[in-house]
């Protein structure tokens, strides 16, 4: 059997690169309100990690009703286990993978600190590393991105800075660019930086400049993680989607696409829908052949330049343009995603509607498509 994890934290941790940090509390609650998520893709007979067994057993709830409705039961029967309980020898012998949200160092600290025999189904300090690296949004932009800009249809440009006078310099007045961190999370780590024309005055040559709270910011991204990204803001954005991905033993396999909403970086909640109808929502505003185009390209890309050792989810956030275009690397998470529990939800329920987590209840909606 297999224990499921959810540890919202692995972004945070990547950027942070500590074993051991204190989660911001907004994050402390939120793996705490959802730790029974992995239920909704667990297998029969697994497990999944929680601080409370009642609780967890209490907000999965609805979606223990929905999966049942038409008499028979889709979700699998999963074990709530605690920390408590994996301190059993026997209990975690048992156990022949481990599951996470995203693996890191600070979660595979908290599990050997649980039970030193987790060692076994870790990855080395090595290859935990490398994982943080290919998880930075520079690896994206320079393994992946100019191959994909070759394609017709698609745009987006992004450069690595690595001292902010050199950014600046590249700046033009009257034209917006995204900024972002190299490890980030949930929009956090991502500015809108708006340079403006300073006109001439008395003997100050006019020039470009920046609110000195931005030149902060991007200050200190550089100082803390060594280096920025940056590119021009996109202006026409139609939608949001993703191409959500499994990595297993040196192949990728396409798991589905994910429509989602967001706004300012904040995650607002995704479709559960066929894939036709998916297709079909994207067909409104591009060509379907292009779309194809940009999937099949990223395949062999990420077969070709993935570390090998990895096994397990990934996601591409895409937008798509007015004039059909697509920005086709919009994000690369190397983990699981939002847009894998949607496709997973539909695929065992067939429930169609916007999917959404619900801080106040602690559980997961559906909001019926009118």
């Amino acid at each position: 059997m297999v224990i499921h994890i959810f540890n919202p934290e692995h972004d945070i941790s990547l950027a942070v690169n500590l074993k051991r940090f204190t989660l911001p509390k907004a994050v402390a609650n939120l793996k705490e309100m959802f730790a029974f998520l992995p239920m909704i893709w667990a297998d029969e007979g697994d497990l999944v990690l929680v601080n409370d067994v009642d609780k967890a057993v209490t907000s999965c709830s609805n979606l223990l009703s929905m999966s049942a409705e038409g008499g028979e039961r889709k979700l699998a029967n999963v074990q709530f286990v605690t920390p408590e309980m994996l301190v059993d020898d026997e209990l975690v012998a048992r156990i022949s993978g481990i599951d996470a949200w995203g693996m890191d160092a600070k979660l595979a600290t908290g599990l050997l600190d649980i039970n030193p025999h987790f060692a076994s189904l870790l990855p080395s300090a090595e290859a935990l590393s490398e994982l943080r690296m290919t998880s930075a949004r520079f690896w994206a932009a320079n393994h992946l991105m100019d191959e994909l800009l070759r394609l017709p249809h698609t745009v987006g440009k992004v450069k690595q800075f690595f001292d902010y006078d050199t950014l600046f310099r590249s700046l033009q007045s009257q034209r917006n660019y995204v900024v972002k961190a190299p490890w980030s999370s949930s929009g956090r780590g991502v500015r809108l930086l708006e340079p403006r024309w300073r006109p001439a005055k008395e003997a100050q040559e006019g020039g470009v400049e920046v609110e000195i709270h931005q030149e902060n910011w991007v200050k200190n991204i550089i100082r803390s993680q060594g280096s920025i990204m940056m590119e021009p803001y996109l202006e026409g954005k139609i939608m949001d989607f993703g191409v959500e991905l499994e990595a297993v033993s040196g192949e990728i396999k396409y798991c589905g696409l994910s429509i989602f909403k967001a706004e300012n970086g904040a995650y607002l909640g995704n479709l559960l829908d066929s894939e036709l109808h998916k297709r079909s929502l994207l067909a409104a505003h591009i060509r379907l052949e292009t779309l194809d185009l940009v999937m099949e390209k990223l395949l062999a890309l990420l077969k070709k330049h993935l570390p090998l050792w990895y096994n397990g989810p990934l996601g591409v956030d895409m937008m798509v343009l007015k004039d059909g275009e697509i920005a086709p690397m919009i994000e690369l998470n190397l983990r699981r995603t939002m847009g894998h529990v949607a496709i997973d939800l539909y695929s065992r329920t067939g429930k169609r509607g916007w999917m959404r987590l619900n801080p106040s209840n602690a559980c997961v909606d559906i909001i019926n498509i009118k």
